[in-house]
């Protein structure tokens, strides 16, 4: 199934969490039930000041940070055969950080 992001929204693929290792034992992240890392999967668009669409500036691929308590998680088995693959939608807004996906 396609997904496709409307308005000033962006679909994001969550990113597994890494888990801190001291010796022999294992720190899970307790603090963060919900992931706050995910990869872009679509972006919507803006509206400007004259009515035309406008790109936002992230793009597939790349790398948000964001919330742990912000987003709308979809169903990942609609979308992926994965079924521990988390999907969010977003606000553009409530994303803080973007990490540019390199370029070939």
């Amino acid at each position: 199934m396609k997904i496709k992001a409307i308005g000033e929204r962006v679909i994001v693929k969550a990113l597994e969490q890494t888990q801190t290792k001291s010796g022999n034992i294992y720190l899970p992240n307790i603090r963060n039930t919900r992931p706050t890392e995910a990869e872009v999967i679509d972006v919507g668009f803006r509206i400007n000041e004259k009515g035309e669409k406008e790109k936002l500036p992230i793009g597939i691929g790349d790398t948000a940070y964001f919330s742990n308590i912000t987003g709308y998680q979809l169903k990942s088995d609609e979308l992926d055969k994965d079924e521990n693959a988390q999907y969010f939608v977003l606000n553009w807004s409530d994303i803080f950080a973007v990490v540019k996906k390199e370029s070939k």
